[in-house]
């Protein structure tokens, strides 16, 4: 009850901000993401990355003649790997799962057109993360820092971003800190400027 009475905060917060905003539209996008588990210095039990999908809702905020931008952006997506116990025959598992998130990214418009931003989100895991036997906690938080590319077209701007989670995802015994790493395309068009 306390997360859901948490995110409720966090959303009306989002809407609250985003009234004042200046430009308002859909973000959609896929990525390319894993989940890391350090097991050494050089190797993780998860393996390579997978396509995945997101679709949101964005805005922005901007200040000194439009150089500054802060954008908030509402996520609903999927994250997700492959899992195989290492030096190991077992079998191959998949570990899949989906998010909401809530994030605000600080932008600086170095060229005409192109943005270099940095920020962070909240990230809510709806469903567990992998079976309910390898991992027991039910829903996982995440905090995923953000580095932000960006370039406006008429219409539409192209965004691209790199996320590092910074919370362990898994509550597992034997198995190290997990991890999310996403590289996320995202359109962001603004129907309301």
């Amino acid at each position: 009850m306390k997360t859901i009475t948490n995110l409720i905060f966090i959303a009306l917060l989002f809407i609250t901000a985003s009234l004042s905003a200046q430009e308002h539209g859909p973000v959609l996008g896929g990525s390319l993401g894993t989940l890391h588990e350090k097991v050494s210095v050089v190797s993780s039990n998860f393996e390579g990355y997978k396509l995945h999908y997101h679709i949101g809702y964005a805005y922005r905020q901007y200040w000194g003649n439009r150089k500054f931008a802060m954008d908030g952006i509402a996520l609903f997506g999927s994250q997700g790997t492959d899992y195989q116990a290492f030096n190991s025959d077992s079998p191959k598992y998949s570990v899949n799962g989906k998010y909401l998130s809530i994030g605000t990214v600080f932008s600086y418009e170095c060229f005409s057109n192109f943005r270099l931003g940095v920020g962070a989100d909240v990230a809510w895991y709806v469903n567990r993360l992998g079976a309910s036997t390898y991992n027991s906690k039910k829903n996982a938080i995440d905090i995923p820092i953000v580095a932000r590319v960006s370039y406006t077209l008429k219409w539409l701007e192209l965004q691209l971003s790199y996320k590092q989670g910074t919370c362990n995802l898994m509550n597992t015994s034997g198995v190290g800190k997990v991890t999310s790493r996403n590289i996320q395309f995202s359109v962001f068009m603004p129907i309301f400027k």
